[in-house]
């Protein structure tokens, strides 16, 4: 089965959480080198390899991800950027505060919108996006924070390079995700938004339960990511 990239982590308590300190100066996306339009391959900056090392030293893990092994194959200007795009996307929990966080979902560059951000949730119901970041920064309960991501050339293929399309998987996965999260159907509230970066179409997937109550645990997560996956790739 072509492979389905699931990160999931959580904020405890974000109403007194200081999640925002984390390699703080790399908390704006103006910490990523712009590049013009087209592939820069140049080799890759001093500021852009400092990022790199100190996003490598933060999360080792980072180590695997696609977008190191290009950069480490040829370390450009273009490879740089792609990984250090990658890493903000895959981190934003950490790098943001828990307020900032709802924001980075809804209106960062390349979010598809529906209407004037591009939060979605289980209906189709008017979001305002400064309530839901007020709610979530002061709830007294656990947030998950998730990232489904697909390769390109899959999301692609198979109709996944769009809002819409990872909005109705979630909602047709709502039941799982709650069985997941130890969280009972009608006390689940969850927020995405899709992000259409370049290597990895991608949701952000943010996940609560409305009384504080719920848990997850690794058989939790492998139980969502094989649901996902088994729902992406039902036809293959």
């Amino acid at each position: 089965m072509p492979k389905i990239i699931f990160t999931s982590r959580y904020i405890k308590n974000p109403a007194s959480s200081n999640a925002g300190k984390l390699i703080k100066y790399m908390g704006t996306r103006e910490g990523v080198e712009k590049l013009p339009n087209g592939v820069d391959n140049s080799p890759a900056t001093k500021t852009q390899n400092d990022l790199i090392c100190t996003a490598l030293k933060t999360v080792p893990e980072a180590w695997d991800y696609y977008e190191m092994k290009s950069y480490l194959e040829n370390k450009t200007k273009s490879n740089a950027t792609e990984f250090l795009n990658e890493f903000l996307e895959r981190n934003a929990d950490r790098i943001y505060g828990v307020k900032k966080l709802v924001n980075y979902y809804a209106e960062r560059p390349g979010v598809e919108k529906l209407g004037k951000h591009g939060l979605f949730s289980q209906t189709d119901n008017k979001i305002n996006l400064d309530e839901v970041v007020d709610e979530v920064s002061n709830h007294n309960g656990i947030v998950w924070t998730h990232v489904v991501s697909l390769k390109r050339e899959d999301a692609e293929r198979l109709g996944y390079n769009n809002a819409n399309a990872w909005k109705n998987l979630i909602r047709r996965n709502a039941l799982e995700i709650a069985k997941a999260h130890k969280i009972e159907p009608s006390d689940l509230q969850w927020y995405g938004a899709f992000h259409n970066t370049t290597h990895h179409p991608h949701i952000h997937l943010l996940v609560y339960s409305k009384s504080g109550q719920g848990y997850l645990t690794n058989n939790g997560i492998e139980s969502m990511r094989s649901a996902f996956g088994n729902d992406i790739f039902r036809n293959e």
